[in-house]
């Protein structure tokens, strides 16, 4: 199962996406999920669009998914280690606000989002975020389907 901190694929779901075969690889299905988890703590989500979820569905293998990520990784934008500072004054709703849509802030708002999903579950956050009927989360529901974080 996965955490705020980690990714894991399934062997199995109900559907992976509109192109699928089945089964999945069990070997395959780890190394995306090897591979995801990399990407997720060293690189920032914006500036490349990887396709490993494509390449899996289609029933690729882990020596094609190894190959189709050594090729795209050096495009893509590091991480940095998060602002302990700035992820603490998110929780004031009007700092929080205020460096919204500031891409150079991504990875204290995708830390600030880990702690949150570890302290109040996916439902309690998005709820608190996306659902709420307040202003903040109104904000967020339009940010969240325009790409506009």
């Amino acid at each position: 199962m996965g955490t705020p901190q980690t990714i894991d694929i399934k062997t199995y779901a109900d559907s992976t996406g509109v192109f699928e075969t089945r089964p999945l690889v069990n070997e395959s299905v780890l190394k995306a999920t090897e591979l995801l988890n990399i990407n997720h703590q060293n690189y920032h989500i914006y500036i490349h669009d990887l396709g490993l979820h494509t390449i899996l569905s289609l029933g690729g293998t882990a020596e094609q998914l190894s190959q189709a990520y050594a090729l795209a990784v050096d495009s893509q934008r590091s991480t940095r280690p998060p602002d302990a500072r700035v992820v603490s004054d998110f929780a004031d709703p009007e700092k929080f606000k205020l460096f919204l849509g500031k891409g150079k802030y991504y990875d204290d708002y995708f830390a600030y989002f880990q702690n949150e999903i570890s302290e109040n579950g996916v439902p309690g956050t998005v709820t608190e975020f996306l659902f709420k009927g307040d202003d903040r989360a109104e904000d967020m529901l339009q940010r969240f389907f325009s790409g506009g974080f």
